[in-house]
């Protein structure tokens, strides 16, 4: 019951107020860690592909890519929304 009290919480607070219709938009920056739950080192692929799937599931163009040719910035043209990717060292 905790957990269902925390997840509808955390939604009530972070995602139902972007369903709301506005005549203007803002930026803003929001930083997800990928964490592998296990312990274990991130598979890269696993996030590689993960991203790749949110590009074209939300109509998203590569407008960045790094040393690898991995994409590390895409953009929605019609939103204006763009995701960035950050950069190993």
């Amino acid at each position: 019951m905790k957990q269902e009290l925390l997840n509808e919480s955390l939604y009530n607070k972070y995602i139902a107020p972007t369903k709301k219709l506005r005549s203007s938009n803002i930026g803003i920056e929001i930083e997800l860690p990928v964490a592998d739950l296990s312990g274990k080192a991130v598979d890269e692929e696993i996030v590689i592909s993960a991203a790749d799937s949110f590009r074209r599931h939300f109509q998203f163009e590569v407008s960045g890519r790094d040393d690898n040719g991995n994409v590390n910035s895409m953009t929605n043209e019609q939103t204006g929304d763009n995701l960035s990717l950050p950069v190993r060292v």
